[in-house]
């Protein structure tokens, strides 16, 4: 005995789309089809991809944010000139540089693809060299900057030591003459001048300190080739592509429906 399916007014009649589906499934099957074949030559035809990579090790002297650093590395352009000269090629428009960051570190991880292997190699290394030789310009300031500071530091210092040197004799000369009040204020300036003597050679300690454990960025070890060819998802693009193809397949059926329906 047939199930019969009852419908109610007002209620969506599914097993209309389903017969609906059913009568023009030759063209269903067939969109479905073109769009796996269409997904298939896509795939096939595009341009192979190889993968240079470098870690690159970030000073500690410049302030600046990693995040910020990986950017400048991935908005590095490439000049026309270098480009035809490294890659016999014409325009940059297919190179992707690709940055990550390496966790609780300051190493900063460079990915370059292109379709030629010397290719992606020599364009990773510009990218790097270009990014370090700007970073380590900055960097050779700061610590210019640092060693005027420290000097500056060193010299007031001093100065701060004669003038120290000088009360401790006149707190002296007081203590022979039992003069308590000229002690006394003498006593305070030089508590006073000891503790800016300390603050300074605090902060010139930090500084050296600073210095003498940091170095310019820099590569760690040359740029090297990742040997796999980065394939696509093959299955992942057929997926997606019989997915679609499904939809407007559905779409198209539904509309030629609707148009032969409005004629009749």
């Amino acid at each position: 005995m047939r199930a019969h399916t009852e419908c109610h007014p007002g209620e969506i009649d599914l097993c209309e789309y389903l017969i609906i589906i059913q009568k023009r499934k030759k063209l269903l099957l067939g969109i479905v089809l073109l769009s796996l074949i269409a997904a298939t030559v896509i795939q096939i035809l595009k341009p192979k991809e190889f993968e240079a990579n470098a870690i690159i090790k970030l000073d500690t002297i410049i302030n600046i944010p990693k995040e910020e650093s990986m950017q400048v590395l991935k908005r590095t352009q490439i000049p026309e000139s270098y480009f035809r000269n490294k890659t016999g090629s014409a325009g940059s428009l297919d190179v992707k540089i690709i940055t990550e960051d390496i966790p609780n570190s300051n190493l900063i991880k460079l990915r370059v693809l292109y379709s030629d292997t010397n290719a992606a190699l020599n364009i990773c290394n510009y990218v790097a060299t270009s990014f370090l030789d700007s970073r380590n310009k900055t960097y050779h300031e700061a610590v210019s900057f640092l060693n005027d500071r420290i000097q500056d530091l060193n010299s007031r210092n001093k100065g701060i030591n004669l003038t120290m040197e000088s009360l401790r004799k006149k707190i002296m000369s007081y203590s022979r003459s039992s003069s308590i009040s000229g002690t006394a204020s003498y006593i305070k300036a030089l508590a006073d001048y000891e503790n800016i003597y300390n603050a300074l050679d605090n902060e010139m300690f930090g500084l050296i300190t600073k210095l003498s454990n940091s170095s310019e960025s820099r590569l760690i070890g040359p740029p090297l080739l990742n040997k796999n060819l980065l394939k696509p998802d093959f299955i992942k693009g057929l997926i997606t592509a019989g997915l679609l193809g499904l939809l407007a397949g559905i779409l198209i059926i539904f509309f030629q429906e609707t148009c032969k329906t409005n004629n009749s």
